[in-house]
């Protein structure tokens, strides 16, 4: 029998946030500033029923990119477990247990990471067009709606309210009013019904998000 067990599964996200923004004066507006953190994440897995055949666990890890290093990455894991490379460039951290002998274990994550600033100067012209260099060929996908991800007529009618209040006009100046409108606004709430089904309309708690797991019995 396959049963989909997120209710069991307590992801706490302890993010300590090492250094703010790089306290370097700019001498030219182009050039990407820096900020550096320390992560530490812990996905704690409870309560497995007796006779449970098989577990199996996932957790995001993080990896290099133009816009970010990472470095000192560390997992703790009472278990032998692998780390794959997964779609679209992601890197998942996997465990499968076979008949598991304990009702509970906990994987934590931990590293240092180095954020450049992605900037593009064509955002803030406001009359900037749309231009296909350098293109994302995953772009298509990105611009659709996911399951956890509507983009339904009430989330673009809250995106545009929150545009016009800010007054914004180029794209750089939308995306950082509905950025900061989002930081300054949701919060992780893992109480009620449905909360692992719709988490873009009803988050976790806070220090809290929401890994796969899967169980077998």
């Amino acid at each position: 029998m396959q049963i989909t067990a997120r209710s069991i599964l307590s992801f706490t996200l302890c993010v300590a946030f090492a250094m703010a923004a790089i306290s370097v004066p700019l001498t030219n507006a182009a050039t990407p500033r820096e900020r550096k953190f320390q992560f530490e994440y812990s996905a704690s897995v409870k309560d497995l029923p007796a006779g449970a055949k098989h577990v199996d666990l996932w957790i995001p890890v993080p990896h290099d990119s133009a816009f970010q290093r990472i470095t000192d990455l560390k997992i703790e894991s009472p278990y032998p477990y692998q780390v794959n490379n997964a779609e679209y460039g992601n890197t998942v951290l996997h465990i499968g247990l076979d008949n598991p002998s304990s009702s509970a274990f906990k994987v934590t994550v931990r590293f240092s990471a180095i954020r450049k600033e992605h900037i593009q100067e064509r955002l803030q012209q406001q009359s900037a067009s749309a231009t296909k260099d350098g293109r994302d060929p995953d772009m298509s996908r990105w611009l659709q709606p996911d399951r956890l991800v509507p983009i339904d007529g009430k989330v673009k009618k809250w995106a545009q309210e929150v545009v016009n209040t800010a007054g914004a006009k180029t794209d750089l100046e939308k995306v950082r009013a509905v950025y900061n409108h989002v930081v300054a606004t949701v919060k992780y709430d893992k109480s009620g019904e449905g909360w692992a089904v719709a988490i873009s309309i009803m988050p976790a708690t806070p220090g809290e998000a929401i890994a796969p797991i899967s169980m077998r019995s």
